[in-house]
């Protein structure tokens, strides 16, 4: 994704009802758009058409904090941070 979608916790109005640590502990790790997991058992789950969240990896890229999943999809060539939008949406 390059725009985070409407649900995104990592949104500004949405932020506040998570905490810094809950999004902290999201954005560690290979986190799912709401818009493109499944919602099993109170949670988002990958599926074939996941992609990763744009508001996790801008969170990330405002903190200086660059995952392993994002290095690996940067080198590939599976992940371009210029082309993710809406960064002042961004906590």
């Amino acid at each position: 994704m390059a725009k985070p979608c409407a649900a995104c916790p990592f949104l500004i109005e949405h932020a506040a009802s998570y905490g810094p640590d809950r999004l902290r502990e999201f954005a560690a790790g290979a986190f799912p758009c709401h818009e493109t997991a499944k919602l099993k058992r109170g949670g988002f789950v990958w599926s074939k058409n996941s992609r990763l969240c744009a508001g996790a990896l801008i969170f990330n890229i405002k903190r200086g904090e660059y995952t392993q999943v994002m290095q690996v999809l940067e080198r590939l060539g599976l992940y371009d941070p210029a082309a993710l939008t809406d960064a002042d949406r961004i906590v």
